[in-house]
């Protein structure tokens, strides 16, 4: 099962509707995006990206 990015209770709701205007519905869509490149997008910050990789289960630290 696929975890919806509103499902995460985001702190930022502009960062929902940025990460929805480059095409990311789900966190699975977002396996292949560098942690560099995540958190130069607008909106993103580190509790952000740590609860993205939580649901993917990855290392924010390490990707």
């Amino acid at each position: 099962m696929t975890t919806k990015l509103s499902d995460l209770r985001l702190r930022n709701p502009k960062l929902l509707g940025e990460l929805k205007r480059r095409g990311f519905e789900t966190v699975d869509d977002m396996k292949h995006v560098p942690t560099t490149d995540a958190l130069r997008m607008k909106g993103m910050g580190a509790k952000s990206w740590q609860k993205i990789c939580d649901a993917l289960g990855r290392d924010p630290a390490k990707t």
